[in-house]
């Protein structure tokens, strides 16, 4: 008995260690990607505001996909990212 308690205690432990090896490793991976990348066009929202004027002209427009080389998916994203961030008055 005490032999089959001291396994269940060591295997709960192990899959404990497991488990925050696992939630180490995803935080190391996220913290990489975000330092040494930059956001795609898909992963910005309206808060990147530095980012989102490169898709706007001087006078406020939003450009074109023709002229952006976006995706129509990616445009639309965008587009509306550039709106929500002029409703919340960080953006001309």
């Amino acid at each position: 008995m005490n032999r089959e308690h001291n396994f269940q205690i060591f295997e709960s432990f192990r899959n404990l260690l497991d488990f925050k090896a696992k939630i180490n490793f995803y935080e190391y991976l996220m913290n990489s990607e975000e330092k040494n990348q930059s956001k795609t066009p898909l992963m910005l929202t309206w808060q990147d505001i530095e980012q989102l004027k490169r898709f706007v002209t001087e006078t406020g427009k939003i450009l074109p996909r023709r002229i952006t080389g976006l995706s129509a998916h990616a445009q639309r994203h965008i587009t509306k990212m550039i709106k929500q961030g002029r409703n919340m008055l960080t953006m001309k």
